[in-house]
């Protein structure tokens, strides 16, 4: 018998994945080979950026590397209206858009507030690594 083991964080998976979901995040996502390698937060996202061309074909969240979400974000500049959704692995979901008033909107279920991109890119890859607040205490 042989077992397989590969280096792995609690931030890379949800625990709903679908069979199709874990299968594609093993396979194409996580570099299980390098055992020395940084955690790659599980992300589903959905964008709209028609002046760049981005955005989403799907009408759901898809699953994304963070990578591509921290890449969207400063696209959204000087694009009012448009927007980046993201869910972590916990299932909050969050949105940024860009604000008329020439700053970043951060919203969740606590409500909105207004950012730099130098507060807001942390922010976003904290929540992707970091358990919510629901989660603290409770040993999941």
């Amino acid at each position: 018998m042989t077992t397989i083991v590969f280096p792995a964080y609690r931030c890379e998976f949800s625990g709903r994945e679908t069979l199709e979901e874990a299968e594609a995040r093993y396979h194409r996502m996580l570099p299980t080979a390098d055992i020395g390698r940084g955690p790659v937060p599980f992300l589903k996202t959905r964008f709209d950026n028609p002046r760049t061309g981005g955005g989403s074909s799907n009408p759901g969240r898809a699953l994304a590397r963070p990578e591509v979400l921290l890449a969207e974000i400063p696209e959204l500049r000087d694009a009012p209206g448009r927007f980046v959704e993201y869910e972590n692995r916990v299932g909050d979901v969050r949105r940024v858009q860009w604000d008329r008033n020439g700053t970043w909107v951060l919203s969740d279920a606590s409500g909105s507030r207004e950012l730099g991109l130098d507060e807001l890119l942390p922010l976003v890859e904290e929540s992707l690594r970091s358990p919510s607040v629901r989660e603290e205490g409770t040993g999941v």
